[in-house]
């Protein structure tokens, strides 16, 4: 399971593997230049994003249950 911040960390070492900015890489995943920063701020990102950003950085989905654990108690609300 991954927290906002360890997803950051996850980011970040693609990054640097890369040599792509923050920046660019928000932009690229969502259009928001922002995420990677707002990431280590604590931001949630719900499953849709959370895909994309694991696909992008070759991460098995399978890391961030609680992602899906939340996604499933929204929809029974």
């Amino acid at each position: 399971m991954l927290t906002p911040q360890e997803l950051a960390d996850q980011i970040d070492l693609h990054l640097q593997k890369t040599g792509e900015s923050r920046t660019a890489f928000g932009w690229k995943i969502c259009r928001d230049p922002n995420l990677v920063f707002q990431l280590r701020k604590g931001r949630d990102v719900g499953l849709r994003l959370a895909r994309k950003i694991t696909e992008e950085i070759k991460l098995p989905f399978i890391l961030l249950p609680s992602l899906v654990r939340a996604a499933k108690k929204m929809n029974q609300q």
